[in-house]
């Protein structure tokens, strides 16, 4: 299913940005298999409850002995299920904005010769804003 593919790759997409797990980039694809098991599994009613996503981000950072308390773990978690409610609408336009920021990002990188300026998790919930209906 298309939708499927387009939210496992704005999750990657989100995980990867993400200035929390920078410390830790090997844990990206377990935390985001994690994340996208959490939102497809159709008969979790966990599906709709975004303080239920956060709990399961903040227990995999506390597996990595990292205490986040610096809000963006509720950012992520509202973030991640903007992302589901919209690949269950068809609508793709935040998974091509992050597309499209990674892109831009890694450009410049190559051409700055940076090993890592990733854009912090903040400015894309503004940026995500701008193309969703809001909040849930």
């Amino acid at each position: 299913m298309a939708s499927c593919e387009e939210l496992r790759e704005g999750i990657e997409l989100l995980v990867c940005r993400w200035g929390a797990l920078q410390n830790h980039p090997q844990h990206h694809n377990h935390l985001t298999f994690k994340i996208y098991q959490f939102l497809t599994t159709p008969s979790s009613e966990a599906l709709y409850h975004v303080d239920k996503l956060a709990n399961l981000i903040d227990d995999f950072m506390l597996s990595l002995n990292t205490e986040i308390d610096d809000g963006s773990i509720d950012e992520m978690a509202d973030n991640l299920t903007i992302l589901r409610k919209e690949c269950l609408e068809g609508n793709f336009s935040s998974i091509k904005l992050l597309r499209r920021q990674s892109f831009d990002q890694q450009h410049i990188q190559v051409m700055n010769g940076d090993e890592d300026d990733s854009e912090p998790l903040e400015n894309m919930a503004d940026n995500l804003s701008d193309t969703t209906v809001g909040y849930p």
